[in-house]
């Protein structure tokens, strides 16, 4: 695999090409961007801080305006990863914190059942500790 300043740059080029084209968006999401930008979520992983944070702003572009891609944002078990580095024991930097909350909220954006997902994934109860 790719080593992690490697992770971190890929993922970071992703979240500001996601967040400037919706074709270019909706190319990475076919060519399966999600699956990857959910698995440098996961703890013990091995990604750094940064490309976590990275990765959580890719997906908050990926997700914004289309309830597909927060479909198979969600699908991917991204809504447990960004809660569980909200969590303060997770080792998570607070910028990795800050945008899985801002992921958090862009899948909840005209979405009562994802918003729903989040709310029994914990988000609140660790957003308001």
């Amino acid at each position: 695999g790719a080593s992690a300043g490697t992770q971190g740059k890929a993922a970071g080029a992703l979240a500001n090409l996601a967040a400037g084209s919706e074709d270019l968006t909706a190319r990475f999401a076919s060519a399966g961007a999600i699956e990857v930008l959910v698995a440098l979520l996961k703890p013990g992983a091995g990604a750094s801080a940064g490309t976590q944070e990275q990765a959580a702003v890719a997906l908050k572009n990926l997700a914004a305006g289309s309830e597909e891609r927060k479909a198979r944002i969600a699908s991917a078990g991204a809504i447990e990863m960004l809660v569980a580095l909200l969590k303060s024991g997770a080792g998570a930097s607070g910028g990795a914190q800050e945008k899985a909350a801002l992921a958090l909220k862009s899948l909840t954006a005209g979405s009562a059942e994802l918003t729903a997902r989040i709310e029994s994934a914990g988000a609140i109860e660790v957003l308001v500790a």
